[in-house]
């Protein structure tokens, strides 16, 4: 049954971890139990590449914790005011 959801299915654990990682404000209560409910490396994989994962400053704190680079993510904006500035 597609309702059930099973944190033994890898694509529920990935599900369960993106939507943690995506999360704003101060979660460093939430990453605690993630990190205590799935390994580093496996948070690392399903952060890599992200597609739920938006925002620079999560993507930096997020690389900050997980000693990744915010170009793993393909929603970081490099040099972000320049970007802004160049709309103008």
């Amino acid at each position: 049954d597609q309702d059930n959801f099973d944190l033994n299915n890898p694509e529920d654990r990935s599900f369960v971890i993106q939507r943690v990682l995506k999360m704003g404000g101060d979660k460093n209560k939430f990453l605690l139990i993630l990190e205590n409910m799935f390994s580093i490396k496996e948070i690392k994989q399903c952060a890599n590449g992200s597609m739920e994962i938006m925002g620079n400053e999560i993507i930096e704190a997020l690389c900050k914790r997980y000693n990744m680079k915010p170009e793993q993510f393909p929603y970081y904006i490099d040099n972000i005011e320049q970007y802004f500035y160049a709309k103008e």
